[in-house]
């Protein structure tokens, strides 16, 4: 939710991108301990490691008003499945009134709520015995405690197995090290469990072609932020559109000293959910639900407004409802397209006086 502030109130470019880097960081090390999971789960456990898709509930598939669900991660093992959500950041219990209501508004409403929907028989699941998971990051202490020793101990709340697992990203020798653990519950798999225990762990480097393909993890809808999806668009996707036209236009666009050319918003869709994004669960087509497409339209439109506002782009007319653009692609300003873009949206933001009070997204955009 955002707030009009007067410029008096409104935080400084430093804070708003050192909070958005925050953000990014948060968002990356999710991504990285995801692919560890993928890693391992695919070459030590020969299972299959799906990020979301539809499942259908056997009890409410004939409501016409249900949709499906769609956990964030769907993992086959020989003998089970898993199902789980994936969250880059917890809230601070510290911002609330009491530990009462952060108990009540997050773990209940929003964390419980989502999980509570996997531990269901699921009609499209190819072996439905499952267990049900929570994956977030090891240094939200304070949330974890609350969740471990003032909600999960207090009562049984699942029919299926739980487990609670937890992320770190650490530097060991300058090497970026990635590892997962079980911080909470059990698992069906006895040796699995084990190795929970003792954690899952990668440096960086051994993910390094995981980390080359899959550049998208949308937790939830619009999560992935914006200028991190505007820094692959620039000097992943535009280059790689650049490269696929055909020589007469690249030698005309080289006589010209320009690199200006037109890309359909279908395009760009096309390029990141196909080359950028983690495999959906493909048997999804129960009640005609295709497999999930990761991104949708928004972030992508959002993306390029700031693109427009720095006259790196032109809106065109929309042909057939798809929109589309002119692209002046050059070299920016900053060596590092990222803080520039982080700048440029602050400036963007700052015109509209709608800058929101942190910089990053509020709980309920993050937790839907």
């Amino acid at each position: 939710m955002r707030v009009s502030l007067k410029m008096s109130e409104q935080i400084t470019k430093e804070k708003y991108m050192a909070d958005k880097r925050a953000d990014i960081n948060n968002y990356e090390n999710l991504l990285k301990a995801v692919l560890a999971l993928k890693k391992y789960f695919e070459e030590e456990k020969n299972a299959q490691f799906y990020f979301g898709g539809h499942l259908i509930n056997s009890q409410k598939k004939e409501n016409p008003n249900y949709k499906g669900d769609t956990p964030d991660i769907i993992v086959e093992t020989s003998s089970k499945s898993l199902l789980g959500e994936a969250k880059k950041s917890l809230p601070d219990p510290s911002t609330f009134v009491s530990k009462e209501q952060y108990i009540k508004s997050v773990i209940e409403n929003k964390i419980m709520a989502q999980l509570k929907k996997y531990d269901a028989d699921f009609e499209n699941l190819k072996i439905k015995d499952h267990d049900v998971f929570l994956l977030v990051p090891e240094h939200n202490n304070d949330a974890l405690g609350i969740l471990k020793f003032d909600y999960l101990d207090k009562d049984k709340h699942f029919q299926n197995k739980f487990f609670l697992l937890v992320y770190n990203i650490g530097l060991l020798a300058n090497t970026k090290s990635i590892m997962v653990k079980l911080d909470y519950g059990e698992c069906s798999d006895s040796l699995l469990l084990d190795k929970l225990k003792r954690a899952i762990r990668y440096n960086e480097g051994d993910l390094a072609k995981e980390l080359a393909k899959f550049k998208i993890f949308e937790e939830n809808e619009n999560s992935t932020p914006v200028e991190y999806i505007l820094t692959i668009l620039w000097t992943s996707i535009i280059p790689e559109i650049l490269k696929a036209n055909d020589k007469e236009q690249i030698l005309e666009r080289y006589a010209k000293k320009e690199n200006k050319f037109t890309v359909k918003l279908s395009s760009l869709m096309d390029y990141l959910n196909k080359l950028y994004t983690l495999p959906t669960y493909p048997k999804s087509d129960i009640m005609h639900h295709n497999d999930r497409n990761q991104f949708k339209t928004k972030p992508v439109k959002d993306a390029m407004k700031i693109l427009i506002k720095v006259g790196l782009a032109t809106e065109l007319q929309k042909e057939n409802s798809d929109v589309s653009w002119e692209i002046h692609h050059k070299p920016l300003p900053e060596k590092d397209e990222m803080n520039y873009f982080i700048g440029k949206s602050y400036e963007t933001l700052n015109e509209r006086k709608e800058i929101d009070a942190t910089g990053i997204e509020k709980l309920d955009k993050f937790m839907k």
